[in-house]
């Protein structure tokens, strides 16, 4: 017995719960789950209720709908690894050997053909598919990074396409790199003959003094004889702490902080 709600009975009258996993290949999984009764009705009921509960759970798992974007993250995560062993490798022993650098111009001079033809890297249409680079690469890539791609499955033919241009740009970045050893300036001056000077006028170095004196001739005439020699005598205060001929501009957040701490601290 068959019904759209995936019930069938066993040759001992016992109701199942089979439902279809989706699995993003070709081959069928199908969830098995014994009802525990004979009775049509009971297993009817049941099994609607099985049904909501699994089809809202797939939902949330998302099985098979790895994005695109997902797959390549993992691949730049992968061989940024691998680019920055190549990185550490030149920063020690100098430019790439004429055989790596053959090797990386090579690859990225066939990916037209690539392309073109809808081949994949090392010849893999000439040899076994297990005994491919491209092959090891990938089982090394879906273990490293828990990944369960069936060979036929969608995300497997998206990680493949992906890793030729992943391989690909980590091969340029490496050359690019190792050429940049040899490219480097022998001078140390960081002067800039080419910076055009600048019209705008320099602002005005008042000192402490300065400031101090032109602030008590502002405000002298508003204020008792008496008045004015405290203010003059408080600020005089600051001369202690700085130099006279401090610039104004010089003064930090941190100088007011110490100005204030010695005030706290005069008896």
């Amino acid at each position: 017995m068959h019904n759209a709600s995936y019930l069938i009975q066993s040759r001992h009258s016992v109701y199942y719960f089979r439902y279809p996993l989706p699995t993003g290949s070709n081959k069928q999984y199908r969830l098995s789950v014994s009802l525990g009764t004979k009775c049509s009705k009971t297993a009817l009921r049941y099994s609607r209720a099985l049904q909501y509960h699994t089809e809202n759970l797939i939902d949330q798992l998302s099985f098979g709908t790895m994005k695109h974007a997902d797959i390549v993250e993992i691949l730049k995560t992968h061989f940024r690894e691998t680019l920055n062993k190549i990185k550490n490798q030149v920063d020690t022993e100098g430019c790439l050997s004429d055989n790596n650098i053959k090797f990386f111009k090579t690859h990225m001079d066939m990916m037209p053909q690539f392309e073109r033809d809808k081949i994949d890297c090392q010849e893999e249409y000439l040899i076994p598919h297990e005994q491919t680079q491209l092959y090891k690469s990938l089982q090394y890539i879906m273990q490293k990074y828990n990944l369960d791609f069936a060979p036929d499955s969608s995300e497997y033919a998206m990680l493949k396409k992906a890793h030729k241009y992943a391989v690909r740009n980590m091969h340029q970045e490496a050359l690019e790199y190792s050429q940049n050893v040899h490219n480097y300036k022998l001078s140390t001056d960081t002067t800039n003959s080419n910076i055009v000077p600048s019209d705008k006028p320099k602002e005005p170095q008042y000192t402490l003094s300065e400031v101090i004196d032109k602030y008590l001739d502002e405000i002298k005439e508003r204020l008792t004889e008496k008045t004015l020699l405290d203010y003059h005598h408080s600020l005089s205060y600051l001369f202690d702490c700085f130099s006279k001929n401090k610039t104004i501009n010089s003064l930090t957040s941190e100088d007011a902080r110490q100005v204030k701490e010695n005030l706290r601290n005069t008896p």
